[in-house]
């Protein structure tokens, strides 16, 4: 890779923004590090970047021909990588499902209520001063995990995404590793619509039985109407609006 372009602190922050979200569309990128007044900018930068070898950018049909950009190996190493990380995950297996967690970061992390939000990629990949408190993460492989300030108290709490119905075994599987982990005090649970909701409550009522409910429930249209109210099966909420 050579450098015929001097890497500002910007272009450092798109690398550790690209890695975190492991993809991201020129849309999101001038919505979440905005740095220049017109989009044509933007895109000039990111053509740059991707022609020297620092990011790849692919269009995809699955959101209308957009381009997808994510950071190269290459990149990686020279500017992301602290060593010995026990799992590196470049680029995207499912990407309208990752492209909308982009989105739902955006907005709760706006959050005044949250302190840190650590993305899959973050949880997987990186360690420091809060990796004990990631660990039931870690392990469950979760979407995200949020630090929260909730009645005056401070919380680590899961997050998921629901894009697509899956079977009755995997969240029956899904829904008994979350009541089994007793370091989980709750897990933010998004859904792509009301149906994909109802099928997971069902599941949870299953498994969970009498157990205090640990799951907290929203649609993904109601937090893009900024709405940031979850709500468990037994109607206890956990509001992170301002």
């Amino acid at each position: 890779m050579k450098d015929r372009i001097k890497i500002q602190a910007w272009d450092k922050d798109l690398f550790n923004y690209l890695y975190a979200n492991k993809i991201s569309t020129l849309e999101q990128i001038s919505r979440d590090l905005p740095k220049y007044n017109s989009k044509s900018s933007y895109i000039w930068r990111l053509w740059k970047l991707k022609k020297l070898g620092y990011l790849t950018g692919q269009y995809n049909e699955d959101h209308d021909g957009t381009n997808i950009y994510r950071v190269t190996k290459e990149t990686y190493r020279k500017y992301l990588s602290r060593g010995a990380e026990p799992q590196i995950v470049l680029g995207s297996n499912a990407v309208p499902h990752d492209l909308d967690l982009v989105d739902i970061k955006s907005i709760i992390s706006k959050s005044k209520k949250v302190r840190n939000y650590y993305t899959e990629n973050m949880i997987q990949s990186w360690i420091d001063g809060n990796y004990k408190n990631l660990t039931p993460f870690k392990k469950l492989n979760a979407d995200a995990a949020i630090n929260v300030n909730v009645s005056d108290d401070n919380f680590w709490f899961g997050l998921e995404y629901e894009a697509s119905v899956k079977s009755q075994k995997r969240y029956d599987e899904l829904f008994s590793n979350f009541y089994f982990e007793d370091d989980i005090v709750a897990i933010l649970y998004i859904c792509k619509s009301k149906s994909i909701m109802k099928d997971l409550k069902k599941s949870e009522s299953n498994i969970a039985g009498n157990n205090t409910k640990k799951i907290y429930y929203t649609t993904l249209d109601s937090l893009l109407d900024n709405n940031l109210v979850f709500e468990n099966l037994d109607g206890m909420t956990i509001d992170l609006n301002d």
